[in-house]
């Protein structure tokens, strides 16, 4: 396992994301099971592009391992589609109704991408919001206070249906490129996408194991309301 931690200097959000090489030491099994199990054929106008699995491929002593990498104590996020795969073939986004998006009421996002070295193409996309000029979702209802009455729930799905799928919102940041076997932890109220679709089948798509976790001791669950 190789790990290479990026420290953003946001005020007092600390560690804003995390990439880890060689995070299976048998990646060919994970992406085996992730071919070989059931999906839920999204509809048009799904959130997110791409089929989930049915199931979870549930990993042994994950909450310890990134317990450990992150310095807090985090478990996998119920009602989530924590350690579920998803398969994403061209033209998926066209299916989905939003592109730059958060991931809700977590403290912790994560993708382990499993598409082949030869397939492998894009990356995660991170962005900024050029009228607010923040590359983050706000976290606190005071943030929006001078927006009205509303939590900063609300502000940030209102922000998303209006602006997601208009370029002209956004200024892309950063993207975190595609690797077999790579894990890359985020703080999931930052704007992002899962960058481009690709492939005609499981074998050669984009194809990803997610993961979303929370903590109760984490620093930056606020007083007014969690994360969006």
């Amino acid at each position: 396992m190789n790990l290479t931690t990026h420290r953003l200097d946001a005020g007092n959000m600390g560690i804003s994301y995390i990439v880890i090489d060689d995070f299976y030491d048998d990646p060919y099994v994970v992406r085996n099971a992730g071919l070989h199990t059931d999906y839920t054929r999204v509809v048009d106008g799904t959130y997110f592009p791409g089929d989930n699995s049915t199931d979870a491929f549930e990993v042994e002593g994950l909450n310890e391992l990134v317990s450990g990498l992150l310095h807090e104590p985090v478990t996998g996020t119920p009602k989530t589609s924590h350690c579920n795969f998803r398969i994403a073939t061209a033209g998926a986004e066209s299916r989905a109704s939003l592109r730059i998006h958060v991931d809700g009421a977590n403290h912790w996002a994560g993708i382990v991408y499993l598409t082949l070295p030869e397939h492998c193409r894009g990356g995660t996309e991170f962005y900024r919001h050029k009228e607010l000029g923040t590359d983050h979702a706000p976290l606190y209802n005071s943030d929006v206070a001078q927006y009205g009455d509303k939590t900063c729930a609300l502000f940030t799905q209102e922000l998303i249906e209006r602006d997601s799928n208009d370029p002209s919102k956004w200024e892309h940041l950063f993207t975190i490129p595609m690797r077999f076997n790579r894990c890359v932890l985020f703080r999931p109220w930052f704007w992002h996408t899962p960058g481009e679709s690709f492939g005609d089948r499981g074998e050669n798509a984009r194809m990803v194991q997610m993961f979303f976790f929370s903590s109760d001791k984490s620093k930056l669950r606020g007083p007014d309301s969690p994360p969006p």
